[in-house]
């Protein structure tokens, strides 16, 4: 696990930072270099092999809050995306999302990702694009969460409901 740890670790602050950078051009302003992802790692069940990482953007403009947990399942890492906002909480600015997405699967991939679960409130491609991508197993789980109403543990999300649904 603290193997995964350092290879998810600067590969992920890299991307974010990355994401970040894309998400305020597209909004023509300077990147504010004094603002920077905050990442929490915790690493929970160590012998079920579930690290959680979560990224929260600290300029609280909801460019960028997203959450993974990395699953080490039937003999590859599945990546557990859960996508709150993306560019503002009620837009849906397909191309800025879909590079982003890209960046990710990139990574993940190259972390040797084989599936991935996917939750959010619609701002996810449907389960072809993820196929098309080289992921051999895809769960799409869309939810809305209620504005102004606390974000749950993520244990409480359907963490494991998302991937004993997706093996069986």
């Amino acid at each position: 696990m603290r193997v995964e740890l350092a290879l998810a670790g600067p590969a992920l602050h890299r991307k974010a930072e990355e994401m970040a950078e894309l998400a305020f051009s597209y909004h023509r302003r300077p990147f504010p270099k004094r603002h920077r992802i905050a990442f929490r790692y915790l690493l929970v069940e160590p012998l079920k092999g579930r690290v959680y990482l979560v990224m929260q953007d600290l300029y609280a403009l909801g460019l960028l809050s997203l959450s993974f947990v990395h699953s080490i399942q039937h003999g590859g890492l599945v990546a557990e995306l859960e996508i709150f906002h993306l560019c503002g909480p009620h837009s849906d600015n397909k191309p800025l999302r879909d590079r982003v997405l890209e960046l990710l699967f990139d990574d993940l991939q190259t972390l040797g990702a084989v599936g991935v679960v996917v939750r959010s409130h619609g701002l996810v491609p449907n389960e072809d694009y993820f196929h098309d991508r080289g992921f051999e197993a895809v769960g799409l789980v869309e939810y809305v969460r209620e504005v102004n109403q606390p974000d749950p543990p993520l244990e409480e999300k359907g963490g494991r409901v998302g991937l004993k649904r997706l093996f069986g």
